[in-house]
Parts: C-alpha cells; structure tokens; sequence
C-alpha cells in the first residue's frame, strides 16, 4: 500500500488483481511504512480504546499493546453506524489502513497468516 497514494495494490506473484483506495492514519497516528506480514485474522476485530468495531481485520503490527491493521468500514459503538465512509482514499484512520467494505470483504477472503504486507511512502 502507498501512503502518499492512499493505494492499496493486491498481487499475486507479479500480477495486480486489485488497485483500491484506502486511509491510512494521519496527524500523530500515522501508518507506519514498512514490510510486514499479516498476524491476525478477525471477521470483526474490537477497539476497545477508540470503541469501534471494524469488520474483515489483518493485523499487521504491534503498536505497544495495540495492533495495527488493515480492516473495513469501523461501526462506533456508540451510534451502532459506520463510520469515514467518505473518507475512503484519504488519510483519516488511528494508523491502520482502511479499505470500503466489499474490498476489505475481498481481501479477508484472500488473506492469510504470514501474507506479505508492503507499506511504501
């Protein structure tokens, strides 16, 4: 994924399956680049510290006791509704990447533990 494109990029071997957009964190929380590989798989991960649900997580870093990843759209828990959905190809997340909901959907179904996961500037 492309920091400066907002850009998620899905290969197989060398061929692209999937250019989306995506957020990633911005301000003080910003995505960290690097090479990563996916430790958690979860259909709907909780945040307890932000008090969001986000659907189809990859974890893919620790950030203290925390974990950054790449999910869909986040639910708050207080309203129950989703959350940035117009912010979709702009930095606006707390450091994870974030995907629409069908693309996040497409690429939990893909993803496995110990995937490559490449974040660029």
């Amino acid at each position: 994924m492309s920091l400066s494109r907002q850009q998620c990029w899905v290969y197989e071997g060398e061929r692209m399956l999937f250019s989306w957009n995506c957020s990633t964190g911005y301000g003080e929380w910003k995505t960290k680049k690097g090479n990563y590989a996916v430790q958690s798989k979860i259909l709907n991960a909780k945040s307890f510290a932000w008090r969001l649900d986000m659907p189809y997580w990859l974890g893919i870093y620790d950030v203290g006791q925390y974990e950054n990843g790449i999910h869909g759209l986040p639910v708050d828990w207080d309203t129950g509704k989703k959350i940035w959905t117009t912010l979709v190809g702009q930095p606006a997340t707390f450091g994870c990447a974030m995907l629409g909901d069908d693309n996040a959907s497409m690429l939990y179904k893909l993803a496995y533990i110990g995937m490559p996961v490449y974040v660029i500037d």
